[in-house]
């Protein structure tokens, strides 16, 4: 997908699950929550040609990175029943009638907004996907401010206190065509840098997706241009694969 893309596409792809109440937890259970936007997890919207609920733009549901890397973390922990909670599970906090669009989507605010609700899964690791979202109008210290209340949001918690995570955002290109908004000063740049920055300051293992958002051959899955976007079933790897290595380095920092 070329640098050209229009991102108002990936706004309007974009779509919550509603779901059941959550079951209750094992007693031996070890709890993730996956807070992000459609990478993350997608409802069913036939218009796309998209049929099935996982991170778009997976296969299936057990190709995503969610599932690969809870399959991952599982494998270290025999003896643990490894839980996936998402943010769309919560109890959601009604919104006040002024509330704009930063408040109303998939952006870091609008899960800042959302976070107390959270907490009630307890998790043992937090996984932040974000920023496809957040738009320039933002400003970068306001996205700062609210990123970095974002990952403090769950610093208060005990028993268990919960390890926290971060992937950078996804920005399809080419280099070999010119094509990397990584680069420079623009504004997927500047969210890039942001992320990495807060995660450095808050001690936060932050796991960037940049050589696979730039690999074309990480995404393409699907018919609407809007899903084709997304991270396909090589592009979801990438994401677990680098998200498992932060969760490591966070597990190795928390032992220290």
């Amino acid at each position: 997908m070329s640098a050209t893309h229009d991102p108002d596409e990936v706004v309007r792809s974009q779509r919550e699950v509603l779901d059941s109440p959550v079951a209750k937890s094992a007693p031996n259970a070890w709890r993730i929550l996956f807070i992000g936007d459609s990478i993350t997890r997608h409802g069913i919207k036939p218009e796309l040609g998209w049929n099935h609920v996982a991170g778009m733009a997976a296969s299936q549901a057990e190709k995503d990175y969610v599932h690969l890397l809870a399959e991952r973390i599982r494998k270290t922990m025999p003896d643990r029943v490894v839980e996936i909670y998402y943010d769309s599970q919560a109890r959601r906090r009604p919104l006040p009638p002024d509330a704009g669009q930063n408040l109303r989507s998939a952006t870091v605010a609008g899960k800042l907004y959302q976070a107390e609700g959270m907490k009630a899964f307890r998790p043992h690791l937090v996984v932040i996907q974000l920023g496809e979202h957040d738009r320039e109008s933002v400003g970068e210290a306001e996205l700062r401010k609210t990123y970095a209340q974002l990952i403090e949001s769950f610093s208060d918690l005990r028993d268990p206190q919960p390890l926290v995570i971060c992937t950078g955002v996804w920005v399809p290109g080419n280099p070999a065509k010119g094509w990397n908004s990584y680069e420079g000063s623009g504004w997927s740049a500047t969210i890039e840098r942001v992320f990495q920055e807060v995660c450095t300051d808050k001690n936060v293992p932050f796991a960037s997706v940049r050589d696979y958002a730039l690999d074309p051959t990480c995404r393409g899955w699907g018919e609407h241009k809007g899903v084709k976007w997304h991270p396909n079933d090589k592009g979801m790897e990438g994401y677990a694969t680098v998200l498992f290595r932060a969760f490591q380095e966070a597990r190795a920092r928390r032992s220290r």
